[in-house]
């Protein structure tokens, strides 16, 4: 058997999105041992320690397949106009683009063999994953559509293809909302990490509620499993300074002083919980400075294990990043999320929704901004006893869930390897009718 894993991160500098390659690979051999796995990647050394045992699969192979031009445009204008690009082609006659695009390789003088190696994958593959990441959205339009297009390519094979731990939306980018329209309602099983967020987004994409479950985070499961047996007297800290949050360095400067004052009136040390590195860890740095001038912000922390190991340090922790509160809840320990654009909002609020108490979403959209994240601070750590066997019995519920979901997949599986022919296959694969009855969480597996 071969299986092909897409993920969020194809340089494993993001310890969330990495978390979750780890749990799908670990699911994934658990369910078939001797199937060969193969990761899509741009780091292969990466990939060959945090997941050993799978085999690189180069992005670069990819692109090419995708994007590289097969005539010169004085000869493409020629064709008839749904021959004119790669993609038109591609999606009418894969064999014959193929063909098309290893001649123009070959004249070009461009090695093919990363190509050869992608297409020959994909060629001969049984199921192709796609791990959680907070992707579909207007974040994420260029890893968008290379996903999107893979996952066409698979369903036209007949090749079984399944979306674990995703996060959906806000998404208005039309092209990106047209192709997935078309493609996303043939996948036969959608695991989300939330609801509030990325279900109206697929119900906009008629995708089928009888093929989406609600999991959490697959990366849940990572964190629980390393709880401790009680709570840490750290407060952790994260920001994320991007386009994404909506978080300037210059926001650093007002949030210092909050945050100090917190520790020193908790009289607990402020803990650095990186997730994307280095930004995280340069934000981190800039947030202790006058208190831990030493501290390098987390930056040394290089694997999901070390960074849900430093959050088990903690009692409460103060966060911009989605993974550091999903480290964080699922160990028990109480979160104050910071938020300031639709796209935080959304992960952020989603999270809440599957945890509950203990998970505070706080809007920095206005002056008061700064008393706002000191008293939910104050709540978080007061309550953080109370809250943390509520947060690690939904923490249980969600890991419990997200594995049910690829039990699921395998039965999927053996179903449509017990159908005769490839038409049987493809059949099993259409979008069913719409129905009343509401998505459930783990039960519906």
């Amino acid at each position: 058997m071969r299986i092909i894993v897409d993920t969020g991160d194809y340089f494993y500098s993001n310890a969330g999105d990495l978390a979750m390659l780890q749990v799908s690979v670990e699911r994934l051999r658990e369910l078939w041992p001797e199937a060969s796995i193969e990761v899509i990647t741009r780091d292969p050394a990466g990939l060959a320690r945090y997941c050993p045992g799978t085999r690189p699969l180069s992005w670069r192979g990819r692109d090419i397949w995708l994007n590289c031009e097969l005539l010169p445009h004085r000869v493409a204008r020629l064709l008839p106009r749904s021959l004119r690009t790669p993609s038109q082609l591609r999606r009418q006659s894969p064999r014959l683009h193929a063909s098309a695009l290893r001649t123009r390789l070959r004249l070009t003088g461009v090695d093919a063999k990363e190509f050869e190696e992608f297409f020959a994958a994909l060629e001969g593959a049984d199921l192709f994953v796609l791990t959680g990441a907070g992707g579909f959205t207007d974040h994420t339009v260029g890893w968008d559509h290379p996903v999107l297009e893979t996952l066409a390519y698979a369903h036209d094979r007949g090749i079984l293809t399944a979306i674990f731990g995703q996060g959906f939306g806000p998404l208005s980018d039309r092209r990106t909302l047209d192709r997935a329209k078309e493609v996303l309602p043939r996948v036969p099983l959608i695991a989300l990490r939330e609801r509030l967020t990325s279900m109206p987004v697929l119900d906009a994409m008629g995708v089928s509620d009888e093929r989406i479950l609600i999991t959490g985070d697959d990366a849940v499961s990572k964190a629980y499993a390393a709880a401790p047996a009680q709570l840490g007297d750290g407060l952790g800290v994260n920001l994320r300074v991007a386009k994404s949050s909506g978080f300037s360095p210059q926001f650093i400067g007002q949030l210092r002083p909050v945050l100090q004052s917190l520790s020193e009136r908790f009289a607990a040390p402020m803990v650095p919980v990186p997730i994307a590195r280095p930004g995280d860890s340069d934000a981190i740095r800039e947030l202790l400075t006058g208190i831990d001038d030493e501290s390098d912000g987390g930056q040394s922390l290089d694997s999901p294990d070390a960074v849900i190991a430093q959050v088990g340090r903690c009692r409460t922790l103060i966060t911009g990043a989605y993974h550091a509160a999903v480290f964080a809840l699922s160990q028990g320990i109480p979160v104050v999320a910071l938020v300031k654009t639709p796209y935080f909002r959304g992960k952020m609020t989603g999270l809440a929704d599957q945890f509950g108490a203990g998970c505070e979403v706080v809007s920095l959209t206005d002056r008061a901004a700064p008393e706002h994240v000191a008293a939910a601070a104050l709540r978080a750590w007061t309550n953080a006893d109370v809250l943390r066997p509520t947060l690690l019995d939904a923490a249980s519920r969600q890991a419990l869930a997200s594995h049910e979901a690829y039990q699921k997949l395998a039965r999927i599986y053996r179903r449509r390897k017990a159908s005769p022919g490839r038409r049987a296959l493809i059949d099993w694969n259409r979008t069913p009718s719409r129905g009343n009855t509401p998505v459930r969480p783990a039960e519906r597996v």
